[in-house]
């Protein structure tokens, strides 16, 4: 059996248990009105399993395997996600290994009608190039779902991977046509984050939104991180009641995490979050969520051997909370990135927890008042 552990900042931990076999990893949420949905990857009867369980605040419900095959590709990085489509339908995304010895997969998209029963509608992408294809990002579109992925068709022949986009079952586009291998996107409504590549590996991250010749955008702080190397850590993204909500990592010149609240990113004003102190490094590896004049940031940092699961708050009105320590797991990939979600005036954060050889998940539950 599972058991996530539900902590509170200010309570004694309460613990649910979820029908499901050990060494869960990856959660992901979305938000779906009045609940959320919660997945996860854990190992199953045919490789990797892929479930999906409802929670209302109080309590999960049966969990749904969604996918269960000798291909899921089981990822710390690189993992599912589920979002309700314009539509009505639930929609939702997992990497189908196509090649072990190359690392290419496939983005596979998903449909349902309740979250119950599953249709396989294919890979988003039309190329059938063996290359990797991930990293998605779904929004609710009138013709369903819009996607956003990473796409490395062009990597075998020397170019880069690009940031690609399709609406519904339209035809794709190209955002941006050189970006960084392996940070994950986060996208809402009109609006994309990712970390762009520069011809001289300058890495910073970016946004682009629609134009009248298609997708535009510009660096969203210009920190001018020049890395050789992809470092795996995407921007977070959030839309509140006035605006967007961003969250993100660099190391330009020391590791630090960053965020920005307002109605445009290109007049944002990056607000510190943490940065590196003795004993005390930023991992980074961050999400956000956002309700009335307040976003929650969420990221890790290393503190010796472990790494730290965090959350402050960043206001409109009266700017950054205080630190809140939510819980402990490894400092290494294995820990992949915690995720939040807004439910109420809760805020639920999931994360991969290890300690040692044992990985499970945890799940800490925070009331939103006590966090200023």
């Amino acid at each position: 059996m599972l058991t996530l552990h539900l902590l509170a900042v200010q309570a004694a931990p309460v613990r649910l248990e979820l029908p499901s076999g050990p060494s869960a990893m990856a959660p992901s949420w979305a938000v779906d009105g009045g609940r959320l949905w919660l997945s996860w990857i854990e190992p199953g009867e045919e490789g990797g399993r892929l479930r999906l369980a409802s929670f209302d605040g109080r309590g999960f419900g049966e969990p749904v395997t969604v996918v269960d095959r000798q291909d899921l590709l089981t990822n710390w990085a690189d993992f599912p996600s589920f979002a309700r489509g314009g539509d009505g339908q639930l929609y939702g995304w997992y990497p189908k290994l196509i090649d072990p010895a190359t690392y290419a997969y496939d983005a596979v998209l998903l449909r349902s009608p309740d979250g119950l029963s599953w249709t396989e509608l294919g890979p988003l992408h039309a190329d059938g190039v063996p290359a990797e294809h991930g990293f998605v990002s779904l929004v609710a579109a009138p013709e369903g779902v819009r996607a956003w992925w990473l796409d490395g068709r062009e990597v075998s022949g020397g170019g880069a991977t690009a940031l690609r986009t399709r609406l519904g079952n339209g035809p794709e586009e190209v955002a941006d046509p050189r970006v960084c291998d392996c940070c994950g996107t986060a996208a809402v409504e009109g609006l994309v984050l990712y970390r762009d590549r520069s011809d001289e590996e300058i890495r910073d991250v970016a946004w682009a939104a629609p134009g009248d010749g298609g997708w535009s955008g510009a660096p969203l702080a210009g920190q001018g991180w020049t890395i050789a190397g992809c470092p795996v850590n995407g921007p977070a993204l959030a839309e509140g009641p006035s605006g967007y909500a961003a969250a993100w990592y660099t190391q330009a010149e020391a590791p630090t995490v960053w965020s920005a609240i307002g109605p445009d990113p290109a007049t944002w004003t990056p607000v510190l979050v943490d940065s590196e102190t003795r004993g005390r490094r930023p991992l980074g590896r961050v999400d956000v969520a956002w309700k009335g004049d307040r976003a929650v940031v969420a990221w890790l940092r290393e503190e010796g051997d472990q790494a730290v699961v965090l959350v402050r708050t960043l206001s409109t009105a009266t700017g950054l909370g205080p630190e809140v320590e939510v819980g402990r797991t490894a400092a290494n990939r294995s820990a992949g990135f915690p995720r939040l979600a807004l439910l109420g005036e809760h805020v639920f954060l999931a994360w991969t927890d290890v300690q040692g050889d044992e990985v499970s998940l945890a799940l800490a539950r925070l009331e939103l008042d006590e966090l200023d």
